[in-house]
C-alpha cells in the first residue's frame, strides 16, 4: 500500500525489480535511470530494508491530477540475487508493483518460470500489479515472446521486450507501471 504523506502532499508507491539471477534487474534499473532525464530522478543510493540491501533510485514528486497530492515512486532492486523465498515477506507486502524481469535465453527458461512459480506463492494473498519485462531481447538465441507469453500464461498487454543495453522498452514500461499504480490508487473511495 502507497505510503501517504499529508504533510508533503507526496504518495509514495514502491516497485520492486525481482527474478532470477542473472535476468538483469540491477542493470535495468540502472538504464532506467540513465533514460530518466535529471529533473525527475534522484540519485541511485543503498538502502537496508529488513535486513536486506536494495540499490533504489525515487522519481520525484509529480503532479498526476490527484487533488494537491503528488506522486512519488521508489524504485528499487536487490544488490545481490536471492531468492524470492528469502525476501522478507514484509519486503514484498511494502511493493505497490513488481517488475518481474526475465532473461530472454532459451537456456535461463526452466530457471526463469522457476522463480516466478515461487514469486506467485509468495505473494499469492497480495494484491500486487506486475509487470514482466522480457530482458536480452538483443541476444540472437532470444525466445519468441510469443513462447515467453505461453511459458508465464500471460496475455501480451502484461509485458514488454526491454534491452537494459541497449535502454529500449524500459521507459514504455515505467509508464505502464506508474499508470497502473495510479489508477489502482485512483479506485479507492477517497483517491487516496
Amino acid at each position: 500500500m502507497p505510503e501517504i504523506d499529508d504533510q508533503n502532499e507526496i504518495i509514495t508507491s514502491r516497485i520492486i525489480f525481482l527474478g532470477a539471477a542473472g535476468a538483469g534487474k540491477r542493470t535495468i534499473l540502472k538504464a532506467m535511470h540513465n533514460e530518466l532525464s535529471a529533473p525527475v530522478k534522484r540519485e541511485i543510493v543503498r538502502v537496508t530494508e529488513h535486513g536486506k540491501i536494495f540499490i533504489a533510485f525515487d522519481i520525484v514528486p509529480l503532479v498526476l491530477g490527484r487533488g494537491r497530492y503528488r506522486s512519488r515512486y521508489r524504485v528499487q532492486t536487490l544488490a545481490e540475487d536471492q531468492n524470492v523465498s528469502d525476501l522478507p515477506f514484509a519486503v514484498l507486502k511494502r511493493s505497490d508493483g513488481i517488475y518481474f524481469v526475465a532473461d530472454s535465453s532459451h537456456s535461463r527458461a526452466e530457471m526463469n518460470l522457476s522463480y516466478y512459480e515461487r514469486l506467485k506463492h509468495e505473494i499469492a494473498s497480495l494484491e500486487i500489479p506486475i509487470i514482466f519485462q522480457y530482458n536480452k531481447r538483443d541476444l540472437l538465441n532470444a525466445m519468441s515472446t510469443e513462447d515467453m507469453d505461453k511459458q508465464f500464461a500471460i496475455d501480451p498487454s502484461e509485458r514488454f521486450e526491454v534491452s537494459a543495453t541497449e535502454g529500449t522498452g524500459l521507459l514504455a514500461s515505467l509508464k505502464a507501471m506508474t499508470t497502473r499504480l495510479d489508477q489502482r490508487l485512483n479506485s479507492r473511495p477517497n483517491g487516496t
